[in-house]
């Protein structure tokens, strides 16, 4: 089977190796891949990148904006690449302003081949006519969480949600031996996967492990050059779940880390900066009154989240202060934490997912 796949988010491009790879098995090994894809897809001996995933990992309308002339660029090759392959499937993996484009593309040249979106925009949250895309140009979409799949259903659009990939990918119980022994409390600093985000987020971070009292452990992206980080220490490149496996409390960027920190049940704080015109206009069009997912799904804050001016460290020790000195209230936070995992399904949907998308694959054969 061939597939051509376009993912912009390193999250989105480790769900979609688990998903290939998921495909693959189930096919006995007969795939073909080529697009859009990092580190993990690149592992793959039948993927054929073309183009490397950093080229769509943009934060906001300024830095689009910079880069548009080479985005068109990448877009028209994407296309033209796409056609030529003549996929059975265009798996579609977040990044939504360049793959909801490329869908309606791909169709308005005659594509008559199966298209399915993984991971969809947050239409519900802004920009709700993205569903009327969806419905119009994608056979299949699958959801992360499951108010999205009702949400879109209710739309017209055909949602699924099977559970999501990161209770099968996250061990249950990770574990690292660490040179020196840890002092209580362990705090894991998670700057963030884009090279802005970790300019605006890293300096509050090592302010605030200055003036933490137990250790402290930052993450390091791969795909980040090192001199990004400067002097922090220690700098940890070990995936995400080692440190939250380590650790007794997470500060972090907004994404997806702050559903694997609900997944092991670590109290959070989340922050967000970035350039002025970017939260401005975020403010404008986004109706939404949390920007972490663990927040969105209980509809209120479970995660304390500062933005701006806020993600400073003497807002960001206060809100940590106020479980440091209340076990009680850490005590509460899990058990909140606890029953929001309920809803992010049963193990083995990776496999749920593959299966599905080949069913669709197999209804156009």
């Amino acid at each position: 089977m061939r597939v051509a796949l376009f993912t912009g988010e390193l999250s989105g491009e480790l769900y979609a190796y688990h998903v290939i790879s998921a495909l693959s098995d189930l096919l006995g090994g007969e795939l073909s891949v080529i697009g859009i894809g990092g580190p993990n897809l690149e592992r793959l001996s039948f993927f054929k990148p073309l183009a490397h995933i950093s080229d769509l990992s943009l934060i906001g309308v300024v830095d689009v904006l910079k880069e548009i002339g080479k985005l068109l660029k990448l877009f028209d090759h994407s296309v033209k690449e796409t056609l030529s392959f003549l996929p059975h499937l265009v798996l579609l993996v977040d990044s939504p302003d360049f793959n909801l484009r490329l869908a309606k593309a791909l169709r308005k040249m005659g594509f008559k081949g199966k298209i399915v979106y993984l991971i969809p925009p947050t239409a519900w949250i802004w920009r709700k006519g993205r569903a009327k895309i969806l419905r119009d140009f994608c056979d299949l979409v699958i959801t992360l969480f499951d108010f999205e799949a009702e949400w879109y259903r209710s739309r017209g659009v055909k949602a699924h949600f099977l559970g999501h990939p990161l209770i099968d990918i996250l061990p249950e119980s990770p574990d690292m031996t660490f040179e020196k022994p840890l002092k209580k409390p362990v705090l894991a600093c998670f700057p963030g996967s884009r090279r802005k985000e970790v300019e605006y987020l890293l300096p509050v971070m090592r302010e605030v492990a200055s003036r933490w009292e137990g250790s402290v452990l930052f993450s390091r992206v791969k795909s980040l050059p090192l001199e990004l980080y400067g002097a922090v220490s220690p700098l940890l490149e070990e995936p995400s779940y080692v440190l939250l496996g380590s650790c007794d409390f997470v500060l972090a960027a907004s994404g997806t880390i702050a559903v694997e920190a609900l997944v092991y049940e670590k109290p959070a704080v989340i922050i967000y900066k970035g350039s002025i015109i970017n939260y401005i206009l975020y403010k404008i069009l986004v109706n939404a009154p949390f920007i972490s997912m663990p927040n969105i799904m209980l509809g209120r804050e479970v995660y304390p989240e500062l933005i701006q001016g806020k993600a400073n460290a003497d807002e960001i020790m206060g809100r940590f202060l106020r479980w440091l000195e209340d076990e009680e209230a850490v005590h509460k936070v899990k058990e909140v934490l606890r029953l929001l995992k309920g809803r992010l399904g049963e193990r083995g949907a990776i496999r749920r997912i593959a299966s599905l998308i080949l069913n669709e694959v197999a209804s156009f054969s």
